[in-house]
């Protein structure tokens, strides 16, 4: 339907909760969809999600490369997106706490690896790296009675920064870390 329409070059993306059963019914019925945002129903449980997400579309490109900005209308004025440009860096950073956070009490290689490397550059690597460590952690410990405690890292101070401050989740987190690293600590 797409491409009779003239949208050759749509990028689906299936994301929510999708699960196994689900995928595999939309592959069958040959749906058209090249990226699949995996949903909170694989790995964990529904009451304990490890990953979600959410996709808007705020501009699309023409065949001559010309940016126009798009605004998604729905009934639910929360939905509604605004057209244009978007800023993406407080997301990136906000990411990258999580990763930072994975690598740092996981595996000190991939800690290096973040420290050496360009994270924008390599982003790609660093999520499938940082996704896949955080997926062996959940499935040995699927109801947090062991080795998933270490992903809380950070996260008493940071919760107490985010509920006081405007600040992103990530953000917080990242900041609870850097206490939980300080000498003050470290002396206790």
């Amino acid at each position: 339907m797409l491409d009779d329409a003239g949208f050759e070059d749509t990028v689906i993306c299936a994301s929510g909760d999708l699960d196994e059963r689900l995928i595999n019914s939309l592959k069958l019925q040959g749906a058209k969809i090249n990226l699949w945002g995996v949903g909170t129903k694989l790995i964990t449980s529904e009451d304990m999600p490890a990953l979600g997400g959410v996709y808007k579309l705020s501009a699309m490109i023409d065949e001559n490369g010309a940016i126009t900005p798009k605004i998604k209308l729905s009934d639910n004025s929360a939905k509604i997106t605004n057209p244009g440009f978007k800023t993406i860096y407080r997301v990136f950073v906000n990411g990258m706490a999580e990763v930072i956070k994975i690598a740092a009490v996981l595996d000190g290689d991939f800690f290096k690896y973040l420290e050496e490397n360009d994270l924008k550059d390599n982003a790609e690597y660093i999520i499938y790296k940082s996704v896949s460590l955080k997926r062996d952690i959940v499935v040995k410990d699927e109801k947090e009675k062991n080795i998933r405690k270490v992903l809380n890292f950070g996260h008493t101070v940071g919760h107490g920064i985010e509920l006081n401050t405007d600040l992103y989740h990530g953000e917080s987190i990242g900041l609870g870390m850097l206490y939980m690293c300080s000498t003050d600590v470290k002396k206790r």
